[in-house]
């Protein structure tokens, strides 16, 4: 057993096994053995990106490819377990998008719905605009020709 005063791990413990390990692959960073030891420790503790990483650099080093593939394999299973709890314990609670999208989806609507609501009372309102317009369409033609009239006549009488 351990003394609780000591820094030591007690025996049998992971994290004592993972700091053997490191000891070992320190020593054999060349072998793909320890990192494979290394990637079954970090599983058993849960740390599934580490095991991944471990897992590479075995590959890398030339571990046994059946065994690194059967490894993934199983960390590919723990991830899909740990998604699947993860959604049974959060689903729903949690904010699946964002707020500030919902708000401008929302404006745009509304924007598209005033654009369409001034296009038709401007078609219904045309009958009573249109006569308007032309009012003052031909206002605008004769005040001119009124100017030079009245301002010939004008130049004339001095």
């Amino acid at each position: 057993m351990h003394e609780l005063d000591s820094d030591d791990l007690p025996e049998g413990s992971l994290d004592h096994a993972v700091n053997a390990i490191n000891e070992v692959i320190e020593k054999k960073a060349k072998e793909p053995k320890p990192q494979f030891r290394k990637a079954q420790l970090l599983i058993l503790q849960g740390d599934l990106d580490g095991a991944k990483n471990c897992l590479a650099e075995c590959k890398r080093l030339g571990g046994e490819p059946r065994d690194v593939r059967e490894a993934l394999q199983k960390v590919k299973a723990l991830e899909k377990e740990a998604r699947e709890r993860e959604r049974a314990l959060y689903g729903g609670k949690i904010q699946t998008s964002s707020v500030h999208q919902a708000e401008a989806v929302i404006q745009a609507a509304a924007d598209a719905r005033k654009a369409r609501i001034y296009k038709v009372l401007y078609a219904l309102g045309l009958p009573l605009i249109l006569p308007a317009q032309l009012v003052l369409m031909g206002w605008r033609a004769l005040v001119p020709l009124f100017g030079k009239l009245l301002g010939r006549g004008k130049a004339k009488d001095e």
